[in-house]
């Protein structure tokens, strides 16, 4: 039987924790932190220290890249290159034309992005997107009809793809073709049940799902036939996104709203924090890295 253990990392405290991106070359994790506007990384050789980094506007998605040291931010129009070694950031990849912004974000098993639009407040707002991008094609629309868009991720051979719809409460699961378009739509689980709405997620080695049910104060792992497997409470209201990490990808990550905005009431000692859980007994995937 594993031993679960549950601590904070380094000296984090977020006003908006999200998108945890574990770099498996430079054994470094990343994060932003949406509020305060910020791209954050702690490094394995000095876990007791995260530093932080200044960006011209909101970050949501964080993207690896073949690039070494460098790693691509979804800001509110585009996306930007940033070499955290050298503190460069550079514009990459504008949004299309006329389209709101974009929130989370993931890359698949072949280097492109598959990402999705931002609702967050507001009545009568127009059903989201589901967006792809290449190299080679560009921005291509492959889904809509949804609401805002969160913990996109891929099964372990890449043919599956999972998305959340914040807004409604729901996971889904599609099939992922070589065409690039999405099929086989499946309502996958409904985190209403737990207290709160599904935010960022990952899938482990062995094909389940785990995703941060923000306002919940849990992390729920799901089999692949949509089952609920596993429910972990934490003490942080609203853990926003989670990652394998560390040797051998044993390690998870979770990031925390530590703020009071936006209609949010945060609770737990350890809202804000950049929570690390070591013990669950199961591994994660390496993170795919865009081809550009």
């Amino acid at each position: 039987m594993h031993q679960l253990t549950m601590t904070t990392l380094a000296d984090a405290k977020f006003a908006w924790g999200e998108s945890a991106c574990w770099d498996d070359a430079l054994a470094r994790l990343y994060c932003v932190d949406c509020e305060r506007r910020e791209l954050a990384w702690v490094d394995s050789a000095t876990p007791d220290k995260m530093h932080r980094l200044p960006l011209p506007s909101l970050p949501t998605a964080l993207y690896l890249s073949e690039t070494p040291h460098r790693v691509l931010v979804q800001l509110d129009d585009g996306l930007s290159a940033v070499d955290a070694s050298k503190s460069e950031i550079t514009r990459a990849i504008d949004h299309p034309k006329g389209e709101p912004r974009f929130n989370d974000g993931v890359a698949d098993p072949s280097g492109a992005i598959v990402t999705g639009t931002l609702l967050f407040g507001g009545d009568n707002l127009e059903p989201g997107k589901y967006w792809r991008y290449a190299k080679r094609t560009g921005w291509e629309e492959i889904h809509r009809g949804k609401g805002n868009t969160n913990g996109p991720c891929f099964s372990p051979d890449g043919r599956t793809l999972y998305i959340a719809d914040s807004t409604a409460g729901l996971i889904y699961r599609f099939t992922y073709g070589p065409d690039r378009v999405l099929s086989d739509q499946v309502l996958f689980a409904d985190t209403k049940p737990l207290g709160g709405v599904p935010d960022g997620a990952t899938v482990d080695s062995e094909g389940c799902l785990w995703s941060a049910i923000v306002g919940g104060s849990r992390l729920a792992r799901y089999a692949p036939d949509g089952s609920l497997d596993r429910v972990i409470e934490i003490e942080a209201s609203h853990p926003t996104s989670i990652v394998f990490g560390g040797q051998d990808l044993q390690t998870t990550f979770v990031t925390t709203i530590g703020t009071n905005a936006f209609g949010v009431e945060t609770a737990g000692a350890k809202s804000g924090a950049l929570i690390k859980i070591d013990g669950l007994g199961v591994s994660g995937l390496a993170r795919s890295r865009c081809a550009f």
